[in-house]
């Protein structure tokens, strides 16, 4: 099996106090930083001054030269480029910034399962922390995008398998997500919380409600009709607050991708490839095992699938995809989150 993906990482960084004489501190000064400005966390990029526009983008520029140095290409892209997946991004991400950090997002280059992947995070973690302090607030999201990889886009029947895969585990991944991603407004669930237009009678939220009495069977069934063509009216999905956004996945002129939006914000390398590897793992298995079989085997359950299903799940996708991806999963965070909204 082989995945492409990106991801992208809302984050909040302060420069570092005792950078004086570093080349971060140099690169920074260069592009107009000034000590004394600090972030308007109200403002949300609305009436900034030059001189917090101008530190906004020092930091950018900052960080994009440090990780380009430390062997990570990157970029601080300017308002009006074109995004480019050749390389990593620092965007501006102005969520509700905490006092003296600064919102940045930064984005991917195109990956491959097959690449070292978690090395260039590891890499991309370790200069971010020698030269910021960083921080998340519950502001703060991932965002993971998958295709089948090669120039390939998902067919019917890839799609028919992720939705599949991700209906039937839906209940365990809100389980392990915190609680502030568990009901938020920006990965509002496909099945339980589907667009308003779709109305009352939505038939795979009634299915899925009414696994208890009726089975799988009635789920298996509404899953099995999936196609590009009516993929959006059975699974919805085609939008920036729904969990799992299938736009650039229907859209040909688009990468062709399909986004989860569930992971929370991250503060370190090593939940940055949980997260990564649960979502490619999920698909990997759900995209590589014989639904046909597998139908015949849930069909007659009248529960959902525990926390520890979904990990075996995810793990033997994980394997299928090589030795990349088959350590990305931190057990003891396989486990059911019970924080509380903020």
């Amino acid at each position: 099996s082989r995945l492409a993906f990106g991801v992208e990482i809302e984050i909040f960084v302060k420069p570092r106090d005792n950078l004086e004489g570093t080349a971060f501190r140099a690169c920074l000064e260069d592009h107009g930083w000034e000590d004394y400005v600090e972030s308007n966390p109200d403002s949300q990029g609305f009436a900034e001054s030059l001189e917090t526009r101008s530190n906004r983008d020092a930091v950018r520029a900052a960080i994009a030269v440090a990780l380009s140095e430390g062997g990570v290409d990157a970029w601080a892209p300017g308002f009006d480029d074109m995004p480019s997946y050749e390389r990593w991004s620092v965007y501006n991400e102005q969520l509700s910034e905490p006092p003296a950090y600064w919102g940045i997002e930064l984005v991917s280059r195109v990956l491959h399962s097959e690449d070292d992947w978690q090395a260039e995070l590891d890499k991309i973690f370790d200069i971010l922390e020698t030269h910021c302090e960083v921080k998340t607030t519950h502001s703060c999201g991932t965002h993971v995008h998958v295709s089948p990889g090669q120039g390939q886009r998902f067919s019917d029947d890839q799609l028919r398998a992720v939705c599949k895969g991700l209906t039937y585990f839906e209940q365990p991944l809100l389980a392990i997500l915190p609680g502030n991603r568990k009901d938020n407004k920006y990965c509002l669930s496909n099945i339980l919380q589907p667009p308003a237009e779709f109305g009352p009678e939505f038939e795979l939220q009634s299915a899925w409600q009414s696994i208890p009495t009726n089975s799988w069977a009635p789920v298996l069934e509404i899953l099995q009709k999936i196609n590009r063509g009516n993929l959006e009216s059975i699974f919805g999905g085609l939008g920036k607050c729904s969990a799992w956004n299938f736009v650039r996945c229907l859209i040909e002129e688009s990468s062709g991708t399909i986004e989860c939006r569930r992971p929370p914000g991250i503060e370190s390398a090593q939940q940055a490839k949980h997260w990564t590897g649960l979502v490619l793992g999920l698909f990997a298995e759900s995209m590589s095992i014989d639904w046909s079989v597998e139908d015949e085997r849930i069909k007659s359950r009248h529960d959902h699938p525990s926390v520890d299903e979904l990990k075996e799940f995810a793990s033997r996708g994980l394997e299928r995809l090589g030795t990349t991806c088959n350590s990305a999963l931190v057990n003891e965070w396989m486990a059911e989150d019970r924080s509380r909204a903020i």
